[in-house]
């Protein structure tokens, strides 16, 4: 079988590359696959490490045309191939917000074609929950008092700071019948072009660096944009995963008459998207996948419902594990702690610290049992995101000073080691964008019992090593109780890691996983634009199955006739 795997590239800071870049030499074994990427970011190499652009795919050369679909921005480049060629998509999540933002900037921008794309990508109910998204005020942050950056900034810089491909400014209080007046001196620009907006107006479109001038008339934030962002040459030589897209020396705002006044690119940022993003998870927007794919893998038995129910017609689909490897150790994992740790019960929380996974519970959790057990301690193996979870402020309330250690982002290979050297593991959700978590099967693969919510999406986790809890009322205290009871009973943590290294072998192995692609693959239809005429399927169907066509019938002496004219 021949397979064209069309994903994100290695270098990208992606969760869904990891997973495939994890599945490919598994898949490899099985078939012929060959990597399609977007353009501009192929890579030449060894076999294994090269990628082909999307553009030099011919259908007609494969069996199946296989995406790697899900919530991430970076998967925009896949939506016209789906819709042209057809093919299967692994759906990793029901709510694909942040992909059909990234498709359909008009979405961001508001108007009417932002309410035209919400109802062509989730209908009238979600077009109208969209609209009211527009319509709620961006933040906290933004009212008209407070100046400042949003949303949308990666770290500061030596010279100045990076946004991603959208952020925002918060120009600050703007008096009836007044201008204000913004200045940006850009330094780099890591897209084709980049757009500055106000309440859906467009103020400034330009192209490279320079230094530009907008007036403003009209209250709320202001939006810088940035389109066709991709990794730059300097970034994939580094590894640096992050989508970038101004790099701003300076950022001023002025009253009109007034002189000018530079904001601080080291400040925090905003608190939060809010407004639109605050309904992510009721803005599902994937109709451009589930409503184009000819057939589908899922990790979920509920996954699969909802997508054939939003389908309404009978569509091919197969369910597949999410794919671990073994990575458990039989070494001492208190020797793998710092110091400080090495007595403690050690809780390890996998993942960016935004608020759908429920810090808030896990560290009120946390310090309704350390007053029966204070050697508790919680690692936050991922990024903070500030904007999303002020955990700094909470850990303070609740009295958890030295209790919590955020890590910040960690390499594969570093999460694996706080991973071993923890005693339990803990990953809830909710609200949940409906997909299986990547946390939890790293957990399993380092042989560690989990905790998580008794979410349908992830009922097909084996519940001999995944432990589930209520989500919403009582819900703090069911987490304690499970805390102090794992901790103070060291036979059952045994019995649940052996329970999640029994489900390794035998289940969810990347080998198993491979075997149930190539089984479900060779069982679907090839992708539309691969499919041949009747005529020619049928002809290469018996010649694959060794059966000869009838000899030619003649009317008798036709054949002689041609010789009587020799002489």
């Amino acid at each position: 079988m021949r397979i064209a795997l069309v994903t994100t590239p290695p270098g990208l800071r992606s969760g869904i590359g990891d997973y495939t870049r994890h599945l490919l030499p598994y898949l490899r074994a099985r078939a012929e696959v060959e990597v399609f990427v977007d353009q501009g970011l192929s890579a030449k190499g060894e076999d294994s490490d090269v990628t082909r652009e999307v553009d030099s795919l011919r259908p007609r050369e494969f069996d199946q045309i296989l995406y790697q679909i899900g919530n991430e921005r970076q998967h925009a480049f896949m939506l016209p191939m789906l819709k042209s060629l057809g093919g299967t998509v692994m759906l990793h999540d029901w709510v694909l917000f942040d992909l059909a933002l990234a498709a359909h900037p008009q979405l961001e921008r508001g108007g009417l074609r932002g309410f035209y794309s919400a109802w062509t990508l989730g209908g009238l109910q979600q077009a109208r929950i969209w609209a009211g998204g527009q319509r709620a005020p961006t933040s906290e942050a933004s009212d008209d008092c407070a100046s400042g950056l949003g949303p949308g900034w990666h770290a500061p810089e030596q010279g100045g700071r990076w946004t991603a491909p959208v952020a925002l400014v918060y120009p600050g209080e703007l008096r009836p019948g007044k201008t204000r007046r913004l200045r940006l001196t850009v330094g780099a620009c890591a897209g084709a072009s980049f757009r500055i907006s106000q309440a859906g107006r467009a103020l400034y479109r330009g192209e490279g660096p320079g230094e530009l001038e907008c007036e403003l008339s009209a209250a709320g934030p202001v939006r810088l944009e940035v389109r066709a962002a991709r990794p730059t040459e300097e970034q994939r030589a580094n590894g640096d995963p992050r989508v970038l897209g101004l790099f701003v020396e300076d950022l001023a705002l002025a009253n009109s008459g007034g002189a000018w006044q530079s904001l601080d690119l080291d400040a925090p940022v905003g608190r939060t998207w809010g407004g639109l993003s605050e309904r992510r998870f009721s803005l599902s927007l994937n109709r451009a996948v589930v409503r184009h794919g000819d057939a589908f893998l899922v990790h979920s038995d509920w996954l699969a419902g909802r997508v054939l129910e939003s389908r309404n017609q009978a569509t091919p689909i197969a369910r597949v594990h999410h794919g671990v490897e073994r990575r458990w150790s039989d070494d001492e994992r208190c020797a793998a702690r710092p110091s400080g740790r090495r007595e403690a019960f050690v809780i390890a929380s996998l993942g960016a610290m935004q608020s759908h996974k429920r810090i808030e519970v896990v560290l009120r959790a946390l310090a309704h049992a350390r007053r029966s057990r204070p050697d508790l301690q919680l690692v936050c193996a991922g990024e903070a995101r500030p904007q999303e979870v002020d955990h700094g402020a909470l850990v303070r309330e609740l009295g958890l000073e030295g209790a919590v250690h955020v890590t910040g982002w960690l390499s594969e290979e570093q999460i694996w080691r706080e991973l071993h050297s923890a005693d339990l593991c803990v990953n809830l959700r909710g609200p949940s964008a409906g997909g299986t978590s990547g946390g939890i099967c790293q957990a399993l693969s380092l042989g560690r019992a989990v905790i998580t919510n008794d979410l349908p999406e992830l009922a097909h986790l084996p519940r001999e090593c995944v432990l589930r809890i209520p989500s919403g009322e009582g819900e703090v205290e069911a987490l304690s109780r499970v805390f102090l009871d794992l901790a103070g009973d060291p036979v059952r943590r045994a019995t649940l890691e052996a329970s999640a290294r029994h489900a390794v072998d035998t289940e969810l192995h990347w080998e198993h996983v491979a075997d149930r692609y190539i089984e479900a693959l060779e069982s679907f239809p090839e992708a539309r634009a691969a499919r041949r005429s009747l005529i020619v399927r049928f002809h290469h169907a018996t010649r694959q199955a060794g059966i000869k066509p009838p000899p030619e019938r003649r009317v008798q002496g036709e054949a002689a006739q041609p010789d009587s004219h020799r002489s």
